[in-house]
C-alpha cells in the first residue's frame, strides 16, 4: 500500500573539486500542490496549510550511491539527511543516486555539476528579494496565507541589481539561504523563476508541521545561516563570496560575525533597509568591517 512507504525528497545539491553536498527529507506524505496557480486567497491559504502540514518520518536509512561507493545515513527527527563526501577526481559530473534502505523502490537520480566558481554570491530572500514584511506578524501572515510565488512581489530593481552582479565576471554560483522552512522550498523556487532571477541552490531552515508552526514561519535565531554559509566556504574556499541581505531580522550581524571569522574569503555585504530603527546601528557595523578590508553597502532600492 502506497501510504505505508515514506515519500524520498531529495533538494538541488551541489559539489567542487573536493567536497559534494547532497540533502533532502523523508516524509511519511507528500507535500500537496496544485498543478496551476490560482488568485483566490482561500485556496491560496489552504495550499499553504498543506505545504506545513507535512509529517516527517525520523529514523529512516538513507543510501547514496556514487561511482560505485554506497553511503549511508539516518534521517534526522525532522526527517533531514544530509550527505557530504569527498568529490572523485578529475569528473566535471556526478551521477548520483539516493534511495530508502527499507524500500528500495523510493529513489531519486540526481546529476551534479562540479563547480568551480570565482564568486559565490549568498542572498536572503524574505525582505531582500520577496516583500514579506517579516516585522509584522500580520502583514506578513496575510502575504504567506493568500498568495501564490506569481502574485507575490519582488523588489523594484531586484532583478536589474542581479543581473548586475554577473555582468564583466567569470559566471558566480548562486545560493539562497533562508530562514524560511523548507516547507516552502517549492515555491521559493517557483518565484525566483517566476521574477527571472538566477537560478541557484536553496539552503533553509527546519521543516515544520502544523498550523501553528505556519504562524511561526520565518522565526527563530537565525542561526543557522551562519552555519550555511560557513559550510559553503569549506566547499568553496577559493571562492569570493558576496552577502546580500537586509536589516529587518538578523542579516547584518550574521554577516558581520562571518566576515570577522573570515575577513579574506568575503568580498562584499550589501543590505538593504527595511528597518528605521536599525539603521544606525547597521551603518556602525559599515564602518567597523571597513577595518577588516570588507564592504558593507547599505541601500534602499
Amino acid at each position: 500500500m502506497r501510504n505505508s512507504v515514506p515519500f524520498l525528497k531529495v533538494y538541488q545539491s551541489f559539489a567542487s573539486d573536493h567536497l559534494t553536498i547532497v540533502m533532502g527529507h523523508v516524509l511519511k506524505s507528500p507535500s500537496h500542490q496544485r498543478d496551476r496557480p490560482t488568485r483566490n486567497p482561500f485556496k491560496n491559504a489552504l495550499e499553504m496549510y498543506r505545504r506545513y502540514h507535512v509529517k516527517p518520518s525520523a529514523g529512516e536509512k538513507v543510501f547514496l550511491t556514487l561511482a560505485g561507493k554506497v553511503m549511508e545515513v539516518t534521517a534526522d527527527r525532522k526527517g533531514f539527511f544530509q550527505f557530504e563526501l569527498s568529490t572523485p577526481r578529475d569528473v566535471d559530473t556526478l551521477e548520483v543516486t539516493v534511495a530508502l534502505a527499507d524500500f528500495p523502490t523510493e529513489y531519486e537520480h540526481l546529476k551534479l555539476e562540479v563547480h568551480r566558481p570565482a564568486e559565490v554570491i549568498v542572498s536572503d530572500i524574505d525582505d531582500t528579494i520577496l516583500v514579506s514584511h517579516s516585522t509584522s506578524l500580520i502583514r506578513k501572515l496575510y502575504l504567506l496565507l493568500t498568495k501564490n510565488h506569481q502574485s507575490r512581489q519582488a523588489f523594484d530593481g531586484v532583478k536589474d541589481f542581479y543581473d548586475s552582479l554577473k555582468e564583466g565576471r567569470t559566471e558566480p554560483l548562486f545560493f539562497y539561504v533562508s530562514s524560511s522552512e523548507w516547507n516552502l522550498y517549492d515555491f521559493l523556487e517557483s518565484f525566483v523563476a517566476d521574477k527571472q532571477l538566477p537560478a541557484g541552490v536553496f539552503l533553509l531552515q527546519d521543516i515544520k508541521s502544523g498550523i501553528l508552526d505556519l504562524f511561526r514561519s520565518g522565526g527563530g535565531s537565525h542561526s543557522h545561516k551562519k552555519s550555511k554559509i560557513e559550510t559553503l566556504i569549506k566547499v568553496y574556499p577559493e571562492a569570493k563570496f558576496t552577502l546580500i541581505g537586509d536589516s529587518g531580522q538578523k542579516d547584518p550581524d550574521i554577516y558581520q560575525a562571518v566576515a570577522l571569522t573570515y575577513p579574506e574569503h568575503i568580498a562584499k555585504i550589501y543590505i538593504r533597509d527595511v528597518r528605521k530603527s536599525r539603521r544606525s546601528k547597521v551603518k556602525q557595523m559599515a564602518s567597523a568591517l571597513k577595518n577588516s578590508g570588507v564592504d558593507m553597502v547599505f541601500f534602499s532600492e
